[in-house]
């Protein structure tokens, strides 16, 4: 209780209010509420408003550290490697095409070799070395049915494995396969066999 006021607990009063209520002589206000600075209580406030403005940065913080975002995009990069990952199926699809080729000019060569005379018969190149020139040389005759596509198909393969070799980088040994020499035994062209 102060000078007949009865000040409720519950009710929080500041210092300086109480100084300026009470009928007290000056020298007792000017020393009793000396110690009140506002500034005190701004700086707690100030205090608090620092508190207050510390969570949003904490908050931006997290959120910052959910530059995990930055995760996802190295993810990003993942998806680089996805990239190279179509580029090795890409070359997976070129390889099957070139099997797809030798199989087929060797079918045309073997479709491809009824003969009456040495002269009918002749070779055709197959495939390609990286290090230049064909894997093999395939007999054939020149008045075959589908001679034409014959070579047209020896052709394709040699041109798709050569770009093949290029961009795989695939090597070989340099051994030069020589072209053989034909010819028409028994009315089917073949490869004369030096002995």
């Amino acid at each position: 209780m102060l000078w007949g006021f009865s000040v409720p607990s519950r009710i929080s009063i500041h210092r300086s209010a109480i100084c300026a209520l009470l009928i007290l002589p000056l020298g007792a206000l000017a020393s009793g509420c000396e110690g009140d600075d506002p500034s005190t209580d701004d700086t707690s406030q100030g205090g608090h408003g620092a508190q207050a403005g510390e969570e949003p940065t904490g908050g931006q913080g997290g959120q910052t550290s959910s530059g995990g975002q930055g995760g996802q995009t190295s993810s990003g990069g993942q998806g680089g490697q996805g990239g190279q990952g179509g580029s090795d199926s890409e070359m997976d699809k070129i390889k099957k095409e070139l099997e797809s080729l030798r199989n087929e000019t060797r079918k045309l060569a073997e479709e491809n070799l009824t003969c009456s005379k040495d002269s009918d018969c002749d070779a055709v190149a197959f495939g390609d070395k990286p290090c230049g020139g064909p894997w093999d040389y395939l007999p054939y005759s020149k008045t075959g049915e589908s001679v034409d596509e014959l070579l047209e198909t020896a052709e394709e393969l040699r041109k798709l494995e050569d770009q093949y070799n290029k961009d795989a980088g695939i090597s070989s040994d340099c051994a030069y396969v020589v072209k053989p020499e034909t010819e028409c035994a028994s009315k089917k062209c073949v490869a004369v066999t030096e002995e």
